[in-house]
């Protein structure tokens, strides 16, 4: 997955370009912050509840973005330890 701007900004695909030497030595100018950030109302409003989590951070998983079809098996069960008769 990317984070919200990064994706969308040349040259800063992870934000591993905020440590680019010249960076942390203060020769370039640090990233902005609207590269990492996600928007309060976002984040606030939870919108996953609305199935929307993904798409309102602007993250597109990596199955979503090369048309990947998942499924969860029968008999998966995502809490064995507290839950192990599912």
């Amino acid at each position: 997955m990317t984070g919200p701007a990064d994706a969308l900004t040349p040259y800063v695909g992870d934000l591993m370009g905020a440590f680019d030497p010249a960076r942390l030595t203060g020769r370039a100018a640090p990233l902005p912050a609207s590269y990492a950030m996600i928007p309060n109302k976002a984040i606030m409003s939870l919108p996953q509840y609305g199935g929307n989590g993904c798409q309102a951070d602007h993250i597109v998983p990596t199955d979503v973005a090369k048309g990947i079809r998942t499924s969860v098996p029968s008999d998966f069960n995502p809490l064995p330890s507290t839950n192990p008769g599912v």
